[in-house]
């Protein structure tokens, strides 16, 4: 009977040993799975965040333009929760630079390029590379001679141009002559903004041969004070961008006669404004650069979720003049907010 006693308590002990040697090892085990699982659950959540390269025409922000459309820009990122990465040229018209850049993008492997072209033409090798290699490109502002992109995004400047030329005959008799101030050649901005303002005058007005600037201010200055000093000056003058409106103003602030042609230009900054309401400028095309570049990086986020984007997005432009300055609408576009829907 004592040894049958013995051996349950022998057994018991035996049992009680299994238990405290299972349970500390399951503790440990369940302790090693759910470190492991952490881990796994934050190396996904960093390699799942997108990442998304922008690169604009230049990184210089002297101009407006620029400055709103990056504020759109890191908006969307911070809304969409993705890592940009903005860069560029270091001025507009190094279109060579920006081919450079665009490579190194592309060996960075992104998950999406978003795109200013610098020139119609030259960037289209890079980007149809990038295509190539699986990384999509989304242009913005400014576009390609090519299909590759999946989307184009910004204001429909053919049709820009052709609200200046609804304008201009609205004011102007019939033969009268047009200057056209233009800046970087092979723009494609600034070849649909002059194609729409041609046709819509087309048979109306003289056209004169348009003058590159290639974007400097100074340039543009001397344009304008050349067409002002010829025996007939053009009856008006359209100035296709912020840096050749800017260099409208510099021009005529050196000339001593008064100018009596028609000045239209593109874009916005606080001295166009002025210029409107104190008449030196006749009026102005004035883009959404916030939505454009909101709207970019939203496009991204959507494809990268498996939506397949508009091949075009059109985000609006407005012409303002001293007659609409003042609208409620107007100067809500003049000065953004920060909503996407400007």
């Amino acid at each position: 009977m004592s040894r049958l006693i013995l051996n349950l308590k022998v057994k018991l002990m035996n049992r009680r040993n299994i238990v405290f040697i299972i349970i500390p090892a399951v503790s440990i085990l369940l302790i090693l799975i759910l470190w492991f699982s952490l881990g796994t659950v934050f190396r996904q959540g960093t390699v799942e965040r997108p990442k998304i390269v922008a690169i604009l025409k230049t990184t210089e922000r002297v101009v407006d333009f620029w400055k709103v459309l990056e504020q759109g820009i890191f908006q969307a990122a911070e809304d969409f929760e993705v890592d940009i990465e903005m860069t560029g040229p270091s001025k507009e018209g190094n279109i060579d630079e920006q081919i450079e850049i665009i490579n190194r993008a592309i060996d960075s492997k992104p998950d999406v390029i978003i795109l200013a072209a610098a020139d119609y033409n030259k960037l289209v090798s890079p980007v149809e590379r990038a295509v190539s290699l699986g990384i999509p490109v989304l242009t913005v502002d400014s576009f390609v001679n090519s299909d590759a992109p999946l989307s184009q995004i910004g204001t429909a400047n053919f049709e820009a141009g052709g609200k200046l030329a609804v304008y201009l005959k609205e004011k102007l008799p019939e033969k009268s002559k047009l200057g056209i101030l233009s800046y970087v050649r092979e723009s494609s901005t600034a070849i649909e903004r002059e194609q729409g303002l041609r046709a819509g005058v087309s048979g109306y007005f003289e056209v004169m041969p348009t003058l590159y600037n290639n974007d400097n201010i100074e340039t543009a200055a001397q344009h304008l004070i050349g067409l002002q000093q010829l025996d007939s000056p053009p009856e008006a003058i359209v100035a296709l961008n912020e840096v050749t409106a800017r260099g409208i103003l510099s021009g005529l602030s050196a000339i001593n006669k008064p100018a009596t042609s028609i000045f239209l230009t593109f874009d916005s900054n606080i001295n166009i404004i002025e210029s409107i309401e104190n008449g030196q400028i006749d009026g102005t095309i004035v883009q959404k650069p916030y939505n454009m570049g909101y709207q970019a990086v939203k496009t991204a986020v959507n494809l990268l979720n498996g939506e397949t984007p508009s091949k075009k997005i059109d985000t609006g432009s407005e012409l303002v003049t001293s007659e609409n300055l003042f609208s409620p609408v107007i100067q809500k576009l003049i000065f953004p907010t920060g909503s996407s829907n400007e």
